[in-house]
């Protein structure tokens, strides 16, 4: 049986240490941090697991990994990296990247056109 992110993060599983290297390789700190409404030294600490990532970051962090996952069939990592921060007509002008700030829900309305935005 499999259990979601939020679940191992809660159990101490280190597959949030997994989302966090792959994240942060393909993202880079300063685009990551700015996704998942964090500061970048709250990021570092998170990574480096001085500190636990609390559920709700975890659960972003889980909907940025399962998007990047759809994106990968189409971009490579720099297109990737991109593709957050260009202004889409899908999305009233905005680009992914401004939906996806602050204290966003990854099931939240939001989150859900953006990743309806990114499948193949």
């Amino acid at each position: 049986m499999t259990t979601s992110p939020v679940m191992r993060a809660r159990r101490g599983i280190p597959a949030t240490n997994l989302m966090w290297a792959e994240l942060t390789r393909i993202l880079g700190v300063d685009d990551l941090a700015a996704l998942l409404g964090i500061g970048q030294t709250s990021l570092r600490r998170y990574v480096a697991g001085s500190e636990p990532t609390p559920p709700d970051i975890v659960g972003r962090l889980d909907y940025l990994r399962r998007l990047l996952y759809d994106l990968g069939h189409s971009y490579n990592e720099a297109g990737m990296r991109r593709w957050f921060w260009r202004h889409r007509p899908a999305l009233d002008g905005k680009c992914p990247g401004a939906l996806l700030s602050g204290e966003w829900d990854p099931n939240g309305p939001a989150a859900q056109q953006v990743r309806l935005l990114a499948l193949p």
